[in-house]
This record gives structure tokens, sequence and C-alpha cells, in this order.
């Protein structure tokens, strides 16, 4: 089997080595490539890159794949995506590390069920200092498949794993991120599966895809990737409620229009509650009437009387409690109502 391993890079001075020698160190002993894509960042990350990979005598194969200007981490992906020749695809952020054997364990999991379109690793989170600059493992705070005891080594129940992908990283589903995960090429490719230009949060929309797509999801329950927190990354800045919901506003779209499309029980569940997660925020007139909006949207098919929740809710600070309650019980029978696809 042949696999892709895609990194992006654009400023990752301080990481890029640490990323790309922890790809030279794995065990896995087939054919690999390791596409290496410059997102014309300003600092040494490519000549650094560079340097490191002339120094490799190994058996693995290195590529750059230079971008003409800055266009993002979505595209620069997509262009991994367009250039890899692996059988199986493998997207590794620059800042981040894979354990020695990461791509061996995977591929025991894809050689004991070959039909996986997918197969997920578990990983752990390494946090910056901030103060420091120096890391460490955090072991009480890692999240690891192997403490999930509900998720199986295999799955091609396509109803559950569209539930796990729903809950989000919750405590039966698993990470919304694109790393650490072997993907079948054909399959990403027949299905269009690329990630969408200028969306900070691009990993959560293409999951979305993924899961409406995918049938057959393999499990490594071991933590074979460590996933760094950094504190001055678009993550961990910190912004204002109105910026971090309108950051959302391109995802929740992309799902309300394929949900309109394609009506899910499971996924309208999902998208309600994720967007009403962010209800109670403090934020401006303008961003809650846009948020409004799209509950609304949510609901195209309901009812008149959930119309009328709808409005309690809204004005619940000048309510009574029973707008809230009412609100609630509408979307609820009204998702119940829903045939499950």
């Amino acid at each position: 089997m042949s696999i892709s391993v895609i990194i992006p890079v654009y400023n990752v001075a301080s990481y890029i080595e640490e990323c790309i020698r922890s790809v030279m160190s794995q065990t896995y002993d087939g054919d690999l490539e390791c596409l290496i894509v410059d997102d014309c960042g300003q600092d040494e990350s490519i000549d650094i890159a560079r340097k490191v990979v002339e120094e490799y005598n190994g058996p693995f194969s290195f590529r750059f794949i230079h971008h003409d200007k800055n266009k993002g981490l979505s595209v620069s992906r997509n262009t991994g995506i367009e250039n890899s020749k692996g059988e199986y695809i493998y997207f590794l952020d620059a800042d981040d590390i894979l354990k020695d054997n990461c791509l061996e364990l995977l591929l025991e999991v894809l050689k004991q069920y070959p039909d996986c379109e997918m197969v997920q690793g578990g990983l752990e989170l390494l946090v910056e200092d901030g103060a420091t600059t120096s890391t460490h493992v955090i072991e009480n705070l890692r999240i690891s498949l192997s403490t999930e005891k509900e998720i199986p080594q295999y799955s091609n129940k396509k109803e559950w794993i569209k539930r796990a992908f729903a809950q989000r990283g919750g405590l039966r589903g698993f990470s919304m991120t694109a790393q650490n995960r072997l993907i079948n090429r054909t399959f990403v490719i027949k299905n269009k599966l690329y990630f969408k230009e200028k969306v900070i949060h691009e990993d959560e929309l293409w999951n979305y895809m993924l899961a409406t797509h995918i049938t057959r999801l393999g499990f490594c329950k071991h933590n074979t990737y460590l996933y760094r927190i950094r504190h001055n990354s678009i993550t961990t800045q910190q912004r204002s409620n109105d910026e971090k919901i309108k950051d959302l506003f391109p995802v929740w779209d992309g799902i309300l229009i394929d949900l309109l499309k394609t009506p899910s029980k499971v996924f309208t569940k999902m998208l309600w509650g994720y967007m009403n997660e962010f209800w109670t925020y403090e934020m401006s007139p303008q961003t809650r009437k846009e948020l409004l909006e799209r509950l609304k949207l949510l609901m195209h098919d309901f009812h008149f009387p959930t119309t009328i929740g709808l409005w309690f809710y809204t004005h619940r600070h000048n309510a009574s409690n029973f707008g809230d309650f009412f609100f609630r019980k509408m979307m609820h029978n009204s998702i119940r109502k829903m045939q499950p696809i």
C-alpha cells in the first residue's frame, strides 16, 4: 500500500523540522511520499524544510509544491490531494508530530479491514506554555480512542457512523480535525471531498461532507499523533463573540444548503445543537439577527406554532420561561417527525 502524507507549510519555522523528521522516523516500511506544500509564508519555514530533506538519506520520497501566493490551508490541502500519488492520503499539520509507529499502526487496521474508506487514529494534546514557549504532553487531557469503550475497531453501519460524526468530538464521537487519518484517495476524488476555500473552520464543514459519504470506517485504538495547541494560533487567539460566530457562518451555511437538498434527522439535530450553543452568547443585534435567520432556515418546513415559539425564545429575556420551553419542545417534535436518512 502506498501513502501520501500532505503537509501545508505557512510560517511554522519553529516547528517544521520536528514535523518532517517525525515523518522520516516512521517504522512503516512501504511506499511513502511526503508532499510539502509551500503556501508562501514570510519566515524561513521552507528553507528549513529544504535543508532537512536535502540531508535525508532514507527510503521515503519528499516533494515540494509551491503556490505563487498565499492561498490558505484549504487550498494547500487541496493542492496536496491533486498532486498525491498514494493509494491513501494522510494530512499532517506542520506544527504537529507523528509518533514513530503512527502509519504502521493505522495500516494494521487497514490490513485487517481492507474495505475501509478511512482509518482514524487517537491523538494526544501537545500544549505550549506560552510564557516560556516550552511544550509538554497533558496526559489527563489527551484525546484517546482507547478510552472510549463504545467505539469499535470497524463499522460499516452508516447510521452509527453518522451519529459518531454528529457528536463533533463528544463522548461517543471523535476529533473534528482532518489530521491523523488514512483516507482512500479514490474515495476522496470520487466524492469531491475537497476543502472549501476561505473558511477558518474548514475541518468542520469537510467532516460533515465526509460523513455524508463514508460507509466503512476503521479505528486505531492507539494514540498515534501529537496535536499541538499553540498560544498564538487562530483557534486560541482571543476573539470577540461576534467574530467567533461569524467565522462559523460559512460552515453552518454549507451544512444548511446540503440539508435542504438532502434532509437528515441526525445532522439536523447536530446543526441545531451546534448553533444553539452560541445562542446564549452576548453578541451584537446584527449577529443575533443573522444567527436567527439561519435557525429559521433550519426549520424551513416547520409549522406556524414553531414560529411563535421561536419569537418567544428570541425575546426570552423579556418573557416567561414558557417561550424557551415551547420553542425547544416544538423543535424536538419537528425533528422527531423527520425520516432518518
